[in-house]
């Protein structure tokens, strides 16, 4: 049996370092691309008391878009989701989603069920996530009135924008 000479295949040292750069580069850009983007709304921020608890409400809330009828329940959504689940799609640590839960449950926009070996089942108070925006966007409401009165819209042409109680409603 004649031996084939591995001398020729063994790359230098300085080609070695400059594959495995190219490889990681490849492969950094293939995990960066295969990762889906995580955006929250910045409105979220105030209700839910910090950016890590609206992004966890963010991705929470955007379950809904296709979520069946059946996870509608009166003013809640109701779904599932396991730690390791959530760190997967936003990056929030286990210890920062209890620090998430507790101050969403603390402001009325969650209740949490967890049964032992189970994924947690969080509800997601639709009324009071709607209410703590409308009153959040008070302030602003009651500026565009003082701007702009009703009066002063319907001589525009164009009609007056609902109250921020008549939303409410």
């Amino acid at each position: 049996m004649e031996q084939t000479s591995m001398q020729g295949l063994t790359p230098s040292p300085t080609a070695a370092n400059d594959l495995h750069g190219a490889l990681l580069g490849q492969a950094v850009l293939l995990d960066w691309l295969g990762q889906a983007p995580i955006s929250f709304h910045r409105a979220y921020v105030d209700i839910a008391g910090g950016v890590v608890p609206a992004l966890w409400l963010s991705s929470a809330m955007a379950r809904m878009v296709h979520a069946p009828r059946e996870s509608f329940q009166g003013d809640n959504f109701v779904f599932a989701m396991s730690a390791q689940e959530c760190e997967q799609e936003t990056g929030i640590s286990r210890g920062q989603q209890e620090t998430c839960r507790r101050q969403l449950i603390a402001a009325g926009l969650v209740s949490e069920q967890s049964g032992q070996r189970k994924p947690i089942v969080y509800s997601l108070h639709l009324d009071a996530i709607a209410r703590a925006l409308i009153e959040q966007a008070e302030p602003l409401a009651q500026m565009l009135h003082f701007l702009q009165p009703q009066d002063a819209a319907m001589e525009s042409g164009f009609p007056a924008l609902p109250t921020v109680r008549q939303i409410a409603k």
